[in-house]
């Protein structure tokens, strides 16, 4: 598969192992913001590419504001707070992108379908604000 003119098939595996740990045990809900850039800097020093620098200033940020919130409250979960808003976007937006989002979301990694996974989207979505 290319990107930009890029092969980037070597750096795929290592990119989903990355993310497939973050979403083991727990799911999206679980990821820790911190162990994630941690984890994909760690990727750069062994595949030549870069992290485009908005989303490594966006994944810090998220880091540190989870950081100051686990200070007050230990069991605080970023993607849990944000969870609502991220429900209506994969519910509301028809874009093949948010489509492809909504069909993992749904059903996850093993291609079957979760019906627990469906009623997580909808209770949040049912709290967007």
């Amino acid at each position: 598969r290319e990107v930009r003119g890029q092969d980037v098939k070597p750096i795929v595996p290592a990119l989903s192992r990355v993310f497939d740990a973050a979403l083991e045990g727990g799911g999206a809900k679980s990821i820790n913001f911190n162990d994630l850039a941690a984890d994909l800097a760690e990727i750069t020093f062994e595949y030549p590419f870069r992290i485009p620098s908005f989303f490594a200033l966006v994944i810090r940020a998220i880091g540190v504001l989870e950081g100051i919130a686990l200070n007050a409250d230990k069991d605080f979960a970023i993607v849990d707070a944000s969870y609502p808003f991220i429900s209506k976007k994969l519910l509301t937006d028809s874009s093949p992108r948010m489509q492809r989002a909504l069909r993992y979301m749904v059903y996850g990694k093993s291609k079957r379908f979760d019906v627990d996974r469906v009623i997580d989207i909808l209770n949040a979505f049912e709290n967007f604000a």
